[in-house]
């Protein structure tokens, strides 16, 4: 059929997204695999995903040496070798860790992946720690950190987590050079014994055929142990945050001052977390927010500040991000104030918020477009207990939500009262 270009095409905002459906399967010895069976081109992407975070670690940086050491040799294998037969057999293996989980990732041509997956789970149950690697990553380490100290935006989110969550909470406290120094190897063997197992474990394959190699996993995992580990079930701490609102931190030699502030808001399985996405992306969560407007385009004072809801796995907060001239910092928090008193007190426009809706939509489709897509947002579903159902009641409260509902929403979670900051710069003068 021919087309006639002169005609626009039909504009349409979906009422419902159509969703790949997840398949929950439990092996034989317990492991809940996630298959999504998606994709036309015969690649397919495993993830295994351990509890083991750095919420979980007795000592700091423990948790992500141990993951990102896995791939330097095991008891057959160095980690020379692992790397050549990975390159070799074209796939992309990359281990990762965050605050609540940590992992190992595959994506591999079908016919190259039964080769891989054998390399990886040697990885998972074998990994040896050689002293030598663990030294090169200290040192590493080490570098990275004294680097980290002359950058004002490091130093900055340093000092805000600790100001919202407390210095020795979970998701506050980070470690110094001192604290990489004392880690041993035996520390990571001990740490790799008790989270990487079976008990601790969920995986999800997504590709075209993912259910074929279920019978490789199942095989392949059988020496993974399991442990009942009671301290699983300790209860989470609640966050101490620490007294008064502002911190300022001097950093030698910035040329900017880096500005982080924020607040803890409920997290994905409160009801109001859906409409407080849509409040974020007026506020300061796309290019035309209402930080960018003013701060960038009218003031001046930056290239770019926006803000975010970071959701962890037992909390969630807001956090609004910038780098800014020293001299304005402080006419940056208080115009970031005055754009939280503009949508307590005055209705957002019908125009606004039909632009915000459209760019939310097209955005919540874009992040679902190809398998990998629908993987990372399947998987951040899967390991906070949320279906999947989530996806399209997010879609129903942007299309449905109103003006007055914003207002409301802003007069209860953006008081400035409520926020702490961290700015990091130069020497005030």
């Amino acid at each position: 059929m021919a087309i006639n270009r002169k005609n626009n095409p039909e504009f349409h905002i979906p009422k419902k997204l159509e969703l790949v459906s997840s398949k929950r399967v439990i092996q034989s010895d317990g492991i809940p695999v996630y298959l999504i069976k998606t994709g036309t081109e015969l690649i397919t992407r495993i993830d295994f995903i351990f509890q083991a975070g750095t919420r979980h670690q007795d000592a700091l940086f423990v948790a992500g040496t141990t993951n990102t050491l896995l791939s330097e040799g095991t008891s057959t294998l160095s980690g020379a070798r692992i790397a050549e037969k990975i390159d070799y057999n074209g796939s992309y293996v990359y281990p990762f860790f965050d605050r609540d989980e940590a992992g190992i990732s595959i994506y591999s041509l079908d016919k190259q992946l039964e080769s891989t997956l054998d390399l990886v789970l040697d990885m998972i149950q074998n990994s040896i720690f050689p002293e030598s690697e663990i030294e090169v990553h200290k040192n590493r380490k080490i570098q990275s950190l004294l680097i980290d100290q002359q950058r004002a935006e490091r130093v900055a989110s340093k000092g805000f987590n600790k100001k919202l969550f407390g210095e020795q909470h979970p998701y506050g406290v980070f470690g110094e050079i001192e604290d990489i120094s004392k880690i041993t190897r035996k520390d990571l063997v001990s740490f790799h014994e008790k989270f990487y197992r079976k008990d601790n474990l969920t995986i999800i394959i997504t590709g075209p055929e993912c259910d074929n190699f279920l019978p490789i996993l199942e095989n392949g995992l059988s020496k993974l142990e399991i442990l009942n580990d009671p301290q699983k079930t300790s209860l989470f701490p609640k966050p101490t945050q620490e007294p008064g609102s502002q911190i300022y931190q001097t950093v030698e030699n910035a040329t900017q001052a880096a500005i982080r502030m924020g607040r803890i808001i409920p997290n994905r399985s409160h009801p109001d977390h859906l409409l407080l996405a849509v409040l974020n992306t007026i506020f300061g969560g796309y290019f035309g927010s209402r930080l960018m407007q003013n701060i960038r385009e009218k003031k001046g004072y930056t290239y770019g500040i926006g803000s975010a809801l970071i959701s962890l796995k037992e909390l969630s907060y807001l956090s609004i991000a910038s780098n800014v001239g020293p001299d304005v910092f402080e006419q940056t928090i208080s115009e970031c104030y005055k754009e939280m008193e503009f949508l307590q007190n005055e209705l957002v426009s019908e125009a606004e918020l039909a632009r915000v809706k459209n760019y939310m939509i097209g955005d919540l489709q874009r992040q679902l477009d190809g398998p990998f897509g629908v993987a990372d947002v399947y998987k951040s579903l899967i390991f906070n207990n949320i279906d999947i159902s989530f996806i399209n009641q997010l879609l129903t409260v942007i299309r449905n939500c109103s003006s007055e509902e914003i207002r409301l929403l802003a007069q209860q979670y953006l008081n400035p009262k409520d926020f702490k900051v961290s700015i990091a710069g130069p020497k005030k003068q």
